[in-house]
């Protein structure tokens, strides 16, 4: 993985850690990242993260308004860096594999 997406990724779990509870567009416009790249990064550390659409407490289905975005209680850094390094690990395989089916 490219260092300067690892460090994107820092810098969105870092952010959403400090601000308790944020939304997609909030993250992208603080941390100056594109909408794109931002998705990415949320889908990526999809494991880590609960999303809330805003009208659920008022029992209510609001498509248009933000969705919030929270770490799990149990997420902790070590988890990170393992899904980082499986994940590298898993491309490096699917590369492998494909070089051998040619």
């Amino acid at each position: 993985m490219r260092r300067d997406r690892v460090e994107n990724i820092i810098k969105v779990v870092k952010f959403i850690q400090q601000s308790k509870s944020t939304y997609f567009r909030e993250i992208s416009r603080n941390l100056g990242l594109n909408l794109r790249i931002t998705k990415e990064i949320l889908d990526y550390i999809e494991p880590f993260l609960t999303r809330e659409p805003v009208g659920n407490n008022l029992g209510m289905n609001l498509p248009n308004l933000p969705v919030i975005i929270r770490l799990k209680e149990d997420f902790s850094w070590d988890k990170l860096e393992k899904h980082i390094q499986d994940t590298e690990r898993g491309e490096k395989l699917i590369k492998k594999i494909k070089e051998m089916e040619r």
